[in-house]
């Protein structure tokens, strides 16, 4: 494995083992991913000017640092393993990251139509990215776990779905971790979502024995349909034309749920919806999930075209779990 992503390479390398650093892909790239997965806080405080002048120095660097490794051609173009593999990055359909965008991420998967390929960073202050194409006909669900080193998906022994308000993601999942069957009985209810469902998960979570579930949380971005153009010589993780679509999912694979916050524009609204915290907020819905005969994580990440008619405002902050 190429760990000194600072020295220079002479020898062919497999792209798996090759390590490139946040400058490294911002220079490949052209500048941000879909999810800013690379950018953390550093790459933020650049203005326009010199984020392009660095990009382009960047890249210059790359080329030449890895040049004889059979990843770039003899004109410092990317060879077709290495282009292939960028493509779902350049242009994703979904983005899925393990940290919000701009924070301390450890890895992303890109979905596009052209492929699957994730960024994962190695472990420690040192550790550089590696690129990792998957093969599409995977196991979506096996490819995240992998991705996002979490538990094997086991589905649930149900199969259910409803919308709940945003006040109400506490009010649940103070309820799971307490066992409090009361207000879950009461969420069920008024939510129309099992209450057997709910009351499975918090019986794990309350068992004595054996390692209680964990919980991934990931973010998500989806920009099908969109067109990126640069700005100041510098791809942007913002669409210029198009509806960009964010989510927060929390999934639990070892119990097939999930419950993500979402945001879904009406038709007629502006490309630039999520921009205006009035109409963003009007246009977010929360939901959860159990999933029996699907797969988790599609269904955990899904974002419909439109706003979802049954979806409730996530603004009515008035209902209170009550004892049944």
């Amino acid at each position: 494995m190429f760990f000194n992503i600072g020295g220079k390479l002479n020898s062919p390398l497999r792209l798996e083992d090759a390590r490139f650093s946040a400058e490294d892909l911002f220079g490949i790239l052209g500048g941000y991913d879909s999810c800013m997965l690379t950018a953390g806080t550093g790459f933020l405080s650049y203005d326009d000017e010199k984020l392009a002048s660095s990009v382009q120095t960047w890249r210059k660097k790359t080329v030449s640092r890895m040049r004889g490794t059979g990843l770039f051609d003899d004109d410092g173009q990317e060879a077709e393993v290495l282009s292939h593999a960028l493509l779902p990055i350049l242009q994703p359909e979904i983005a899925i990251s393990n940290a919000s965008p701009g924070g301390a991420a450890s890895a992303g998967l890109f979905v596009g139509q052209d492929g699957w390929t994730a960024l994962k960073k190695d472990k420690g202050f040192l550790g550089g990215w590696a690129i990792l194409p998957f093969d599409v006909n995977q196991d979506f669900s096996e490819v995240c776990s992998s991705v996002f080193d979490t538990a094997k998906v086991e589905r649930s022994a149900f199969e259910d779905s409803g919308y709940i308000r945003d006040s109400e993601r506490d009010t649940l999942t103070d309820a799971v971790n307490s066992g409090d069957l009361e207000a879950l009985k009461s969420i069920a209810w008024l939510r129309n979502v099992s209450a057997d469902a709910l009351q499975d998960l918090s019986d794990a979570y309350g068992a004595s024995l054996g390692k209680k579930p964990k919980a991934l949380e990931l973010w998500t971005t989806h920009t099908e349909g969109c067109e990126f153009e640069p700005v100041g010589g510098v791809r942007t993780p913002f669409p210029s034309s198009g509806y960009r679509k964010t989510s927060q999912v929390t999934v639990i694979p070892a119990k097939g749920f999930y419950m993500k916050i979402a945001s879904a524009p009406c038709e007629g609204d502006p490309f630039t919806f999520e921009f205006d915290d009035e109409l963003c907020r009007a246009r977010t819905f929360c939901q959860v999930g159990f999933v029996r005969e699907g797969n988790l994580f599609k269904e955990a990440f899904a974002i419909p075209e439109w706003y979802p008619k049954d979806a409730l405002s996530i603004d009515d902050e008035t209902w209170i779990p009550t004892k049944r």
